[in-house]
């Protein structure tokens, strides 16, 4: 006969956060982690107790997307060993974005500070004129504070980088000249 598990109430919640952790689906906010490879045979335990816990249709639906993404990254390790004869990284990974297209961002963020300052600049005089700048002063000051702090972060930021990049040339010269 089968024994019939009870599992406690605060235990299922538990288990789903455990479970959780082991998805590896990027963007799933609470779900979001690191990725662990299951067993067929942890799966179908998990489900059935599943089954037997009183968990709600959204966190059963969330511990079988996190089994269901577990089988797929194992179909895709399985299939790229077939081709590759080898157990290597999985090619679904995101590639890490170059320096350049950082920089990029870097340089976009910088101007963007700068535009979101002149508005609001502009809002507090709108405002002034209205008779309205006592109450949203502090506010649009605070707040302008921060996107130069932002900036000057960004700028230190971008003058060690440039310092680094003209001491290696250097470096590079004095090698060559020698």
């Amino acid at each position: 006969m089968c024994e019939e598990r009870k599992v406690p109430a605060g235990a299922a919640s538990e288990m789903a956060v455990q479970l959780g952790r082991g998805n590896g689906q990027a963007g799933r906010g609470f779900w979001s982690s690191p990725g662990t490879a299951y067993s067929q045979e942890t799966v179908d335990t998990l489900r059935v107790m599943m089954k037997e816990s009183k968990l709600s249709l959204f966190q059963q639906r969330q511990l079988n997307r996190m089994l269901q993404g577990n089988l797929e990254r194992e179909k895709h390790r399985l299939q790229n060993i077939m081709a590759t004869g080898k157990d290597g990284p999985t090619p679904d990974k995101k590639q890490k974005p170059k320096e350049e297209e950082r920089n990029k961002l870097q340089i976009d963020r910088f101007d963007e500070l700068c535009n979101e300052i002149e508005e609001r600049q502009q809002f507090l005089e709108q405002m002034e004129s209205l008779g309205r700048g006592k109450k949203f002063r502090g506010i649009i000051h605070t707040e302008i504070s921060q996107k130069i702090r932002e900036m000057e972060e960004i700028d230190k930021r971008r003058s060690s980088e440039l310092r680094q990049k003209v001491e290696m040339d250097e470096r590079k010269r004095k090698s060559t000249c020698s």
